[in-house]
């Protein structure tokens, strides 16, 4: 793969969010679509008990 890759990950310790969120929402379908266009991912996940872990994986891709 010619380019490189940027990973960010944010990570809270706050009341997380429930196991069986009632929906995603078109936020987190979009943050997604965002990472996927750039051939990147995007996920969010709890953290334990309690907080969450959202990451982001983008790749830029060189000019050439």
């Amino acid at each position: 793969m010619n380019g490189s890759e940027l990973y960010l990950s944010i990570v809270d310790d706050g009341v997380g969010f429930p196991d069986r969120p009632r929906s995603e929402g078109l936020g987190l379908h979009l943050m997604r679509h965002a990472a996927a266009l750039s051939g990147g991912t995007f996920d969010i996940r709890r953290n334990g008990q309690k907080g969450t872990i959202a990451s982001c994986r983008v790749i830029q891709l060189e000019s050439q």
